[in-house]
């Protein structure tokens, strides 16, 4: 699959519960082999898991290879022959031995020894009735995260059922503040109801996913049928920040401001704890709290995206969700705990609330006027697109928000090395590219449900597998080894698995309509050819039918082989590799400083996968003679005609490899959307 996109009176007097009712995957940690102390030691993002070869001999070679890479320490497993776990004292360190192991001809494989999750559709029985679910784009949301047991979403409500089924291991010790004890329980249904649309048990074949089916409920009980003084649940907010809470659901309303209740609706803001409140069941009246502007508030769409008879349309309102016919846990007197068709602004909250919970489960520190911005900026509007009263910004679109989210780290790993080129404040060739020109889902066997987030630059594709890892890992952002694959037409869906198509026929370098330049093909033949002496001058070249050649002129330029990688026997040029130990302005923290263009220095490129060859190309129409080296990930070129800090470039390598990817599916019936797309995203065939 892909998809692409652009780039609730007076004080003393009863709160009233904010409903109208009609009648009464997931990711697992999961460890691949038994290492004994495995989670001591080095940090996740600085070990790694080596295997060698099957033969015997080369159990010596692969250890003397895993030491050149100066590991802190070096452990056996206790279950399996060949497998060494591997630290490094620092993320850098490790980051470069995955790319020298894993080129290695004595190992196997290397990789990050970090947590596996799997691929899942929670698959719970009820969910298939639930519209909502595709109205807020929960699968695109829950390809990237279905929550955290570290964060908690306290439910201000009525209390909630301890045992219910869809909710069994999903409570932490609350507080009743009606009745001043420890006994949270519910005896209305209500925050049953809610605690269940933000958390209720994933993919136990139970009832029905919560929008943050992994997070934790906080319930703290403030009212009984008859609702809610203003005392408790003043004291229920204060209680759930100073309790752990990061995000507080309020499915709750008055008709009259509150000074007790704004002060402890500003105690949370104040303590960044995001509150989501209901907006309100009466058209013409506002509800507080959702009307104290430091709140998120919620009112209710259908579930075909119109706003509901009911809805508030003259509170504040942020954005609106599904209030009408939601299926969810509930608690009867009679019945006991089951599941009820409910509506109301009170059940639109709870998955505003959950979808923060996913957000926070990416990255706790969000601040909450971040939060309500990502919200707004991705919500749909109603209708005709035109600002509806009481609509806010739209209905919810909880795969949006994640999405853009974290695409953000997209957006960090490009800002250090291109925004002082795009900003004038540098004037040298891009790393990636002034702009991106694609961004969406990939196929990916390791990826969360079997997809990945990926974005198209001129010069690569950055890919985030593994969204719920730590962000600050260096491996958070891949960058695809696009340059092997369209050498090889060996297109990777997997760490183990591959679609074969024919290698790129597409110049390497030089203009595109160009037919004097070797293609990505016509290198094939020489990924194995011998490298060059080390410090001898380069004079090879190759042409449009893959012929090398030595031509003694070429060594005019002084090109010399200046560095040798053992893993992949390849020397880099004296150009590229004085490239790729550059200093530069780079952002960070805000400025511009100097620092290193490439850290570590093969994570743009990979490491180099042909020898260097000069070739004459088209440049704006011009013969130029042009020097190449293919990396795994990249290929260089240097034009030594150019201005001297656009000598050496990253090739349009991102470019050439969509095109390369995607031109039969151009032409198929499905690729209508995604060209519209590619048009309105500036992509450049």
């Amino acid at each position: 699959m892909t998809i692409f996109t652009h780039a609730c009176r007076a004080t003393g007097l009863a709160i009233i519960w904010a409903l109208v009712i009609g009648s009464p995957g997931i990711w697992l940690n999961a460890g691949a082999v038994d290492v004994p102390h495995a989670s001591q030691g080095a940090p996740a993002t600085q070990r790694l898991v080596v295997r060698s070869l099957a033969h015997l001999p080369d159990t010596d070679n692969a250890l003397d290879a895993i030491s050149a890479t100066n590991p802190s320490l070096i452990e056996s497993t206790a279950t399996l022959s060949g497998i060494y776990l591997v630290s490094y004292a620092t993320t850098s360190l490790a980051a470069d031995a995955l790319e020298r192991l894993d080129a290695n001809p004595h190992i196997a494989w290397a990789e990050r020894d970090l947590l596996v999750q799997y691929s899942f559709d929670p698959g719970d029985p009820l969910n298939e009735d639930q519209l909502w679910i595709q109205t807020i784009d929960l699968p695109a949301a829950w390809n990237i995260s279905t929550g955290d047991p570290t964060i908690v979403v306290a439910v201000v409500d009525s209390g909630v059922s301890a045992t219910h089924p869809d909710l069994q291991g999903k409570l932490l010790p609350g507080y009743d503040f009606f009745n001043d004890d420890e006994d949270p329980d519910d005896e209305v249904g209500h925050g049953t109801a809610v605690a269940g649309i933000i958390a209720a048990r994933g993919t136990d074949g139970v009832g029905i996913a919560g929008v943050a089916m992994d997070t934790m409920i906080l319930p703290v009980k403030v009212g009984s049928v008859d609702g809610s003084p203003i005392s408790a649940i003043a004291a229920g907010i204060v209680w759930a920040v100073d309790n752990g809470a990061h995000i507080i659901n309020l499915s709750l309303g008055s008709d009259f401001p509150s000074d007790a209740l704004h002060d402890a609706v500003n105690y949370a803001y104040a303590n960044d704890i995001p509150v989501v409140a209901a907006a309100g069941n009466e058209a013409d009246a506002i509800s507080y709290p959702a009307a104290y502007p430091e709140t998120i508030s919620v009112g209710a769409s259908t579930s075909w995206g119109t706003l509901t008879s009911f809805t508030s349309r003259s509170n504040r309102v942020d954005l609106v969700a599904p209030g009408t016919g939601i299926l969810a846990p509930w608690w009867g007197e009679v019945e006991g705990d089951t599941w009820a068709s409910v509506s109301g602004t009170s059940f639109a909250a709870p998955m505003v609330a959950g979808t923060l919970a996913l957000l926070r489960a990416l990255d706790p520190e969000i601040a909450t006027e971040e939060l309500r911005a990502l919200l707004r900026q991705t919500a749909v509007p109603l209708g005709n697109g035109e600002t509806e009263t009481g609509a806010g910004a739209g209905h919810l679109d909880a795969g949006a928000a994640l999405s853009i989210f974290i695409s953000q780290a997209f957006d960090r790993t490009w800002l250090p090395t291109d925004s002082p080129v795009a900003s004038g404040t540098a004037d040298r060739t891009w790393v990636w590219g002034p702009e991106a020109i694609a961004t969406g889902f990939e196929s990916y066997d390791q990826a969360t449900r079997g997809e990945r987030l990926i974005r198209y630059y001129d010069k690569a594709r950055m890919e985030i597998t593994h969204p719920a890892a730590l962000t600050q890992d260096p491996w958070f952002v891949t960058n695809g080894l696009l340059a092997r694959e369209l050498i090889t037409g060996k297109m990777q869906l997997g760490d183990q698995v591959f679609a074969t198509r024919d290698p790129a026929q597409i110049a390497i370098a030089g203009d595109w309509a160009s037919s004097l330049a070797p293609t990505y093909a016509d290198f094939y033949r020489w990924l194995n050819a011998p490298p060059a002496s080390p410090g001898s001058t380069l004079f090879q070249s190759i042409d449009s039918v893959a012929r090398v050649s030595e031509e003694a002129q070429l060594a005019q330029y002084g090109v010399t082989a200046a560095w040798h990688v053992g893993e992949t026997n390849h020397q880099i040029a004296s150009v590229f590799w004085s490239y790729l130990n550059s200093l530069g302005l780079i952002a960070m923290d805000g400025e511009f400083v100097m620092g290193p263009l490439f850290s570590p220095t093969f994570y743009a490129t990979g490491l180099p996968i042909t020898e260097a060859y000069w070739t004459e190309v088209e440049v704006n129409g011009v013969l130029t003679n042009v020097l190449v080296q293919c990396f795994e990930r990249r290929c260089l070129t240097y034009t030594p005609s150019n201005p001297e800090n656009w000598q050496v470039e990253m090739g349009n390598v991102g470019q050439h490899y969509f095109k390369w990817r995607y031109e039969e599916e151009q032409q198929s019936s499905r690729s209508n959307r995604m060209s519209d797309r590619h048009a309105s995203m500036g992509w450049r065939p």
